[in-house]
């Protein structure tokens, strides 16, 4: 026995369909992504800033400066102390010390940043390993 001609009913999506969601889906990838990129680089300089910060007002505390003596050891003590640890997302903060100066600094993927001890901020923004730029001197946009 034969079978009769039966029309065929719709039981999914076309190929033409397919192609017009990923075309879609294509775009809004391409204007996503860079946008996502550029503030996920804000957002790590932001909490860096905020490690710096955080740390310099747990260690002046604790530090006497006296002009005349080597405090090395004391602001080493209190580093180790109040902010010895890895940053929230794995950054190290590092300690240079100068006299009665000191520096904290972490790196990013943006580029390093200091603070010191007397509120001077430094932004390696090119990565070049000196803070001789022009707009290096400051952490702002």
């Amino acid at each position: 026995m034969r079978r009769q001609f039966e029309p065929m009913t719709s039981r999914g999506f076309s190929l033409a369909e397919l192609m017009t969601a990923v075309a879609i889906v294509g775009v809004l990838a391409a204007i996503a992504i860079p946008s996502f990129s550029a503030f996920r680089k804000s957002g790590e300089v932001t909490s860096a800033q905020a490690d710096l910060a955080s740390c310099l007002m747990r260690i002046t505390p604790r530090v006497s400066i006296d002009a005349e003596a080597d405090v090395r050891e004391e602001i080493e003590a209190a580093f180790s102390e109040a902010c010895g640890f890895t940053g929230d997302d794995g950054r190290r903060l590092e300690l240079d010390i100068d006299g009665t100066n000191f520096w904290l600094s972490v790196a990013t993927t943006s580029g390093t940043l200091k603070l010191s001890n007397r509120g001077r901020r430094q932004w390696d923004r090119n990565q070049d390993g000196d803070f001789d730029d022009p707009d290096e001197g400051r952490w702002g946009p």
